[in-house]
């Protein structure tokens, strides 16, 4: 007691350099002080022995000259008129207060001493800062930023004195101050909250002996449920005073009374005994948790202010004397076995919740397994609040977890339908997918049921049903339990056992056949909850497709750790009929009924149900343009009129993930998306799935933005990383999700090779120059006209040369691969790989990640020795080769390329080019059993291999590289000695530029593009092979006049082969 009144004091005099507070001071007599202020070195001794009787007194003496004039703790006294009825205590503080006039004329360097006793404690912090004169505090004012103010600790309602004279009324009227919580208005509701407090602990340091301990008790538990809701509060930090002061009453009332109370009389009426000890128990945890909320708050300050150091003390040491009162206390309360023997279900679940959100909590929670919780008959609703508070726990309890979910299990026959849900919800959070957990829910919902009959009888001509027309019969109706789900209970029931992934395609099948029986009731928000989660079973977790390869009508177990063998397709199909995977005929149906009620004229769309309604398409695989050009159109109004919210984000990434697929640049849109991430710094808000949706929402589109590009990759390395994920302490439950980290690790890898440009020039997409030149293209118009001109070698090489202007369109704005470019890239791939190294370590690196990674720094050409340590001591024999996507095998077979190419002068080891080997073998492989579909060409590359057929050019198609390079075409006539590859480069070979954003931007802007980086490398290889290549880009050849093409591409060849140069001119001669 004495060192908490010193804390008291001692810190509200911190800040100043005139007043010293001393513990235990003795004078020259011996006689001792519990705690002594005084003012510079002037201070008297005062000659008062303690009375033998009165053992827990405490003194408080203040000194010094003028020092505490007209204050209200006590009078002053001469030093030898000192006697104990001049002594001011808590009893006869109201009375002293009307009496305090008459001691005016006592010398103003006279003592006071200030007399309370332990039970007490808890008005002392009240009274001493209200009776702190201004002289005292006179620093203080002077520095008003570097302490709390004073005046409001002391601002009170008008009605409060009033208050104070009822003392037999004070319970009901510390019970009105509840209501005043409640109504506290939103714009006011700092100062009201002061004022309230303030008006409770004048209440409370008069009237609080006359409160009976269980009302006080009711009280501040009442009082703490408001805690999220002062969190909440503007200026919240500035209350925390006001708060702090009103808690000590209950703290200081639970350590002094409740407790030695409740040691001595636990077994007189227990159960009330143990029903007050739980309240007190969870008024502390709540009080913990609303200090430890303020304190994250206050820490996010970086310039912290002297006044915000002094609250977060304060809260610091509140949070220590917590976790005291529950260490010392508390626990020695609960291992006492007598006293929580008999608690109830609800009160050990609770006492349970508690002790889970507690650092070093092991020993109560070890204690109360290893009594079994005392055998104690746990019900359902108990159950699902343990299960839930296990999940909001930063502490992992995997031992728990089974316990209380293996409990459900055995007692799910008295489950309602809403506890299952809530019971899939958080088997799905906690990852818990047992055996007997899918086993107990599928016999669950198949159970029989039996309901009374209802029968409806023939409706009225008007078509209204009314009670009257029901009749009840006697006669019983068996029903599966799963038919009496509501749809947004069935909705729900679907994600969680989705998510929980366990469950096999019979217990899907089900659930989607009852969601159609139910589908006139089913709303849109509904069927956009279900659809997705179906559209993943069917399509991702769980690949039934149609044909052979993949095992037909075979049926596999969903499990996220099976391997997948499809490759990814991005190409949609037209329709759900069409649909490549092998999905019910009911999903079909109820795709066409959302479809139907989604897309209607003149509706109000709900962004987020069309959001999801689009994933599930997307996931199917099924195109449809009228929800295409609906999103986009959403999309704009959303992030015209956006306020932010993390979820609102998600969903317009989510939308982004959906568009990718459609492989559509659509310029403007992406213009405007680009601006308002940019606008708004959405990646200063490090959302894994969302940066993901972004990455390829661009890549796909073929549009770039170096900002965007570069922000996003900065804003990762900053905030994202799995280091902490594998090395937690105490078992802390990690807050990330490593599958989803992984996949953007992959993602960024991809993006950032794929963008890789090279010092390539921007080439602006104008072809109206060529209106410059035409009268030179004319003069090759007519084949015929031309047939009868003879050309030296000089005219040729005039009239080729003037053709030039067709592609060669300067350009005065040009991208360039600095040297600063290079240093990012180096940052991005050097941070993935150090996350490889983490998850390699711990053995959940995934061989899409790696494949991506080698594949990228392939392309920008960053491989290191660190890179080349890692191949070599890599185990590639683990990796179950015929099981990957062929995809990734070519990514690492793009590494070996490079490693051929540019570094083959490094050693590596016979692991890895077994390795090689395999997938050389597979992928020609590959090529011999499917061939190249030459007969299905694009109508680009047709057009160009026409134009090489009119001019007798020999040429194949689609040839294949002894590296296993694809070329689209290369010509074999004899004239040309050279080899000569024309790369007919389609949409996905560049990337529209958008670095440089205008607010007037239009769709007739000249267009800026670049090479984009797979491409590059491909050149790169071809060149080192001997290869001259020719590429033609689709954004040049679109702005191209038909009658014009064939010479631009003579042009081309001819700049490329002075073979080809020559015998143009003399197929010109003989034309």
């Amino acid at each position: 007691m004495q060192e908490n009144i010193f804390y008291i004091i001692s810190n509200y005099f911190k800040p100043s350099k005139n007043v010293i507070v001393l513990l235990e001071y003795k004078n020259v007599v011996n006689i001792s002080m519990d705690i002594l202020l005084y003012r510079n070195d002037k201070f008297h001794h005062i000659n008062l022995p303690k009375n033998r009787n009165d053992h827990n007194c405490s003194y408080v003496s203040f000194l010094g000259k003028n020092s505490f004039k007209d204050t209200m703790l006590g009078p002053y006294f001469l030093e030898k008129k000192m006697n104990q009825k001049h002594i001011c205590t808590i009893n006869n503080f109201t009375n002293f207060i009307a009496r305090k006039k008459k001691h005016h004329n006592i010398q103003n360097n006279s003592p006071v001493l200030y007399l309370t006793n332990r039970k007490n404690i808890h008005t002392i912090y009240t009274h001493f800062f209200s009776t702190i004169g201004k002289n005292d505090i006179r620093e203080k004012i002077d520095h008003p930023n570097e302490c709390i103010n004073l005046k409001n600790c002391v601002t009170f309602s008008s009605e409060i004195e009033d208050t104070i004279k009822d003392p037999e009324n004070s319970t009901t009227n510390m019970y009105r101050f509840i209501n005043k919580i409640k109504n506290i208005s939103s714009d006011e509701c700092s100062d009201q909250l002061k004022i309230i407090c303030n008006d409770l602990i004048f209440l409370f340091s008069n009237n609080f002996i006359y409160i009976k301990k269980y009302d006080v008790i009711s009280f501040f538990y009442k009082f703490s449920s408001f805690f999220p809701v002062f969190c909440k509060m503007k200026n919240q930090l500035y209350n925390v005073n006001e708060v702090v002061k009103l808690f000590s009453f209950f703290i200081n009332f639970t350590t002094s009374t409740f407790f030695p109370y409740l040691e001595k009389n636990i077994n007189n009426n227990k159960e009330r005994n143990l029903n007050l000890f739980i309240d007190v128990c969870w008024t502390y945890f709540r009080y913990m948790k609303y200090l430890i909320v303020l304190s994250k708050k206050i820490n996010l300050n970086i310039n912290m202010s002297s006044e915000l150091e002094q609250i977060n003390t304060i809260i610091s040491n509140e949070l220590d004397k917590t976790q005291n009162i529950f260490n010392h206390t508390i626990k020695r309360k609960i291992t006492d076995g007598n006293m929580i023997a008999e608690l109830s279900s609800k009160n050990m679940s609770l006492l349970i919740s508690i002790f889970l959100h507690l650092k070093n909590s092991n020993d109560i929670i070890n204690y109360l397994q290893k009594n079994n919780f005392f055998n104690i008959k746990f019900y359902i609703k108990d159950i699902i609040y343990i299960l839930s508070a296990l999940l909001k726990s930063d502490y992992v309890w995997k031992d728990l977890e089974f316990f209380f979910c293996k409990m459900f299990v055995e007692n799910i026959a008295y489950s309602d339908i809403n506890n299952l849900v809530e019971f899939t919800y958080l088997c799905a959070e906690l990852k818990c997918n047992h055996e007997f957990i899918m086993s107990a829910i599928r016999n669950k919902i198949n159970s029989i049921i039996n309901l009374p009959e209802i029968e409806e009888s023939k409706k009225s001509e008007e078509g209204i049903e009314s009670k009257q027309n029901i009749k009840y019969s006697c006669d019983e109706v068996a029903y599966r339990f799963i038919e009496k789900f509501t749809p947004n209970e069935l909705a729900f029931f679907t994600r969680n056992c989705y998510r929980m992934h366990c469950f096999d395609r019979p217990f899907f099948d089900l659930l989607c056949d009852t969601t159609i029986k139910k589908i006139n009731a089913l709303n849109l928000t509904n069927a956009c909850i279900i659809l997705p989660c179906f559209s993943r079973v069917y399509c991702i977790k769980n690949i039934w497709k149609k044909g052979d390869e993949y095992g037909g009508e075979k049926k596999q177990i969903i499990n996220k750790e099976m391997n997948i063998k499809i490759e990814n397709n991005d190409y949609l199909e037209k329709n759900i009929s069409s649909c490549r995977y092998k999905i019910p005929e009911s999903l079909k149906v109820l795709v066409k009924h959302v479809e139907n009620e989604m897309i209607p004229k003149n509706k109000n769309i709900s962004l987020h149900n069309l959001c999801y309604f689009m994933e599930s398409l997307t996931l199917l695989k099924i195109e449809n343009k009228k929800l295409y050009n609906l999103c986009i159109n959403e999309t704009l109004k959303k992030i015209q009129n956006f306020v932010y919210n993390e979820k609102e984000i998600k969903i317009i990434g989510k939308i982004l993930w959906c568009l990718s697929y459609y492989h559509k640049t659509e310029y403007l849109f992406s213009h405007k998306i680009i601006s308002f991430i940019l606008k708004y710094k959405l990646y200063q808000y490090p959302i894994p799935e969302n940066f993901i949706s972004f990455f390829l929402y661009f890549i796909k589109s073929r549009v770039y933005n170096k900002k965007l590009f570069y922000n996003i990759g900065k804003s990762t390395i900053v905030n994202i990383t799995i280091n902490n994920y594998f090395t937690t302490s105490e078992e802390k439950r990690p807050n990330i999700k490593l599958n989803v980290i992984t996949e953007l690790y992959a993602t960024m890898a991809w993006a950032y090779a794929f963008t890789y440009f090279h010092n390539a020039d921007i080439e602006i997409a104008n072809f109206d120059a060529y209106t410059n030149i035409k009268g030179n293209v004319d003069m090759f118009a007519s084949k015929a006209e031309n047939s009868c001109k003879h050309f030296d070698t000089n005219y040729d090489n005039m009239e080729i040369s003037k053709c030039k202007g067709i592609s060669n369109v300067s350009n005065p704005a040009q991208l360039r691969y600095t040297k600063k470019d290079e240093m990012f890239l180096k940052k991005i791939y050097d941070y993935i790989f150090n996350e490889i190294k983490i998850l390699h370590k711990y053995r959940e690196l995934s061989f899409l990640l790696l494949a991506r990674y080698l594949w990228g720094v392939s392309i920008v050409n960053l491989i290191n020795d660190d890179t080349i340590n890692f191949i070599n001591i890599y185990n590639w024999n683990e990796i179950k080769i015929y099981e990957q996507n062929p995809m990734y095998l070519h990514m690492v077979f793009t590494l070996w390329l490079r490693l051929k190419y540019s570094y083959s002068h490094l050693k590596l080891s016979k692991n890895f080019l077994n390795f090689i080997d395999q997938i050389t073998h597979i992928l020609k492989k590959k090529y011999i059993k499917n061939g190249l579909n030459k007969d299905n060409l694009s109508t680009f590359h047709v057009q160009i291999s026409k134009i090489l057929d009119e001019f007798n050019v020999k040429y194949t198609n689609e040839y294949i590289t002894k590296d296993l390079l694809i070329i689209d075409i290369i010509i074999i006539l004899k004239e040309c000695k050279e080899k000569i590859a024309i790369e007919i480069d389609g949409p996905s070979h560049h990337l529209l530029d958008l670095s440089d954003l205008h607010v007037n931007t239009s769709i007739n802007d000249n267009k800026k593009y670049l090479q984009c980086g797979t491409t590059y490398f491909k050149n790169f290889l071809l060149k080192k092979n001997g290869w001259k290549v020719i590429n033609i880009p689709s954004y040049e050849w679109n702005k191209i006049k038909k009658e014009d093409r064939d010479y631009y591409i003579i042009q081309k060849l001819s700049n490329c082969s002075s073979s080809l140069k020559k015998y143009f001119v003399k197929n010109n001669e003989v034309l």
